[in-house]
């Protein structure tokens, strides 16, 4: 399954048209939807190969983007290859590694499951800022877990704290992005990786990570795999399988990814009718679509069913001086970036589907 690198390096070099006189599969539509939106990367792969890959309005192979939220669906699977080490569950309480929630009857028996679905009670803040770890353990529910769900950055802070807790009493470097590193990124080619810090040198776990667009895609093969990597089982199945399912409060949502789950309008949470439309389509769709979303529609599209991963970056997200310009740019030549997105239409015009 190490095919990603070398065939990226061959297509890269190819137009989309080129590409798409190799294979039948119709790369123009979609690329073109991303790229007059502020898409500065379009990369698809079937069965682990490259058979889209194109790099608009400054974007480049090599450049690392942002991709805001769509960090937070590394933390499930931070989860599930610490259950293949044996040192998590995601029924467990919070409250027996961050101990001092023992005697909160509001926090006590939050489960980590509630915690990465979203629905532990707890408030994602009055701001956009990331809280640090002590911070955030420091946050109080303000309904009971279970009843709703809220959408941030607190949980993922909160869940950064436990790993390193439970790193530590294992003897291991108390660092999630260091464990994450050596379990998943290394091993399946991908270390090491641009992931922002906190002043207080701990990881970001909410919106940290940069990657590639061969990097994010790579990653969304080991998962479409099942966790599996050169014939090994890096992460524990049972757990990958469960991050995929929804709560009864947002079927959208599983634990740290989204859900292309069919949602009736009244019983959308307001961050999933504001961010992502594909509740709304669901059954246009292949079934089983999950993603990973940030901010400047950041997205890793993963669809079990066509055997296809997707990545989508764009210049909002981007590292680095060129980010400013291509937002003086936009500013300068506002026909030239159309900001309307759907997820449903580019994924409809990716996948070669009729609108």
């Amino acid at each position: 399954m190490r095919v990603l690198a070398v065939t990226a390096v061959l297509v890269a070099m190819m137009p989309i048209a080129a590409q798409a006189a190799s294979d039948p599969f119709d790369c123009t539509r979609a690329a073109a939807y991303s790229a007059k939106r502020d898409g500065v990367s379009y990369l698809v792969l079937r069965d682990g190969k490259v058979i889209c890959e194109d790099y608009t309005n400054g974007g480049k192979a090599d450049s690392a983007n942002l991709l805001a939220s769509g960090t937070k669906s590394f933390s499930g699977i931070i989860a599930a290859a610490a259950a293949q080490d044996g040192f998590l569950s995601l029924d467990e309480p919070v409250s027996a590694t961050i101990v001092e929630w023992q005697n909160d009857p509001r926090r006590r028996s939050i489960t980590i499951r509630q915690l990465l679905g979203l629905v532990s009670g707890i408030a994602s803040g009055k701001d956009a800022r990331t809280p640090s770890y002590t911070e955030a353990i420091e946050a109080i529910p303000v309904v009971a877990p279970g009843e709703s769900f809220q959408y941030g950055a607190v949980p993922f802070q909160i869940f950064g704290e436990l790993v390193k807790r439970k790193l530590a009493a294992r003897g291991e470097p108390a660092d999630p992005l260091a464990y994450l590193t050596r379990r998943v990124l290394a091993p399946i080619g991908i270390a090491p990786v641009q992931w922002r810090r906190a002043p207080d040198g701990n990881p970001m776990m909410a919106a940290g990570a940069a990657l590639t667009a061969r990097q994010w895609a790579t990653f969304g093969e080991f998962v479409r795999l099942g966790g599996v990597w050169d014939g090994q089982q890096l992460v524990d199945p049972r757990t990958l399988a469960e991050l995929f399912h929804g709560s009864s409060v947002n079927p959208a949502y599983g634990i740290s990814w989204w859900l292309a789950a069919s949602v009736a309008p009244a019983d959308r949470p307001r961050q999933l009718r504001a961010a992502i439309d594909l509740s709304a389509h669901a059954d246009e769709l292949p079934k089983g679509i999950v993603l990973a979303a940030g901010a400047g529609r950041q997205r890793l599209y993963i669809v079990p069913d066509e055997r296809i991963v997707i990545v989508r970056q764009a210049a909002r997200a981007t590292i680095g001086p060129q980010r400013r310009q291509r937002a003086v740019r936009a500013q300068n030549q506002p026909d030239a970036v159309d900001s309307r997105w759907s997820d449903t239409q580019f994924l409809k015009q990716a996948l070669n589907l009729a609108n």
